[in-house]
């Protein structure tokens, strides 16, 4: 277990802090491949561009249902964290960057992952 010392207090964040994403503007949909072997899928917007494709692995299915998600999943954490749902469970603590176990801090992970921030 480790050991952290308390941490000054914060000021709150500033409400819509997140920078307008660049990537393709969900919903996302997984369609099947056209070939006849069928040993790919595709990520796509409808209508739209592909986004991804997922070659055919034992996990394909799982794979390409989580690529295609992506979109959803990060504007729930984005209006979650926005409307001061996310918290950091040890905000009295000071915990180097990247090492709180904390859910709040591992979905503020996830968005700058996401946002390449």
């Amino acid at each position: 277990m480790r050991w952290w010392r308390r941490a000054p207090a914060k000021s709150k964040r500033n409400q819509n802090t997140h920078m307008k994403t660049s990537h393709t503007p969900g919903p996302w949909h997984i369609q099947p491949s056209s070939s006849f072997d069928a040993s790919y899928v595709l990520i796509k917007p409808i209508p739209g561009q592909v986004v991804a494709q997922v070659d055919k692995l034992p996990e394909m299915d799982a794979n390409a249902a989580l690529i295609a998600a992506a979109p959803d999943l990060l504007e729930a954490l984005k209006f979650l964290d926005d409307n001061d749902r996310i918290t950091c469970e040890n905000a009295d603590f000071e915990i180097p960057a990247g090492e709180c176990p904390c859910c709040g801090c591992k979905a503020r992970a996830a968005i700058a992952k996401a946002t390449g921030e």
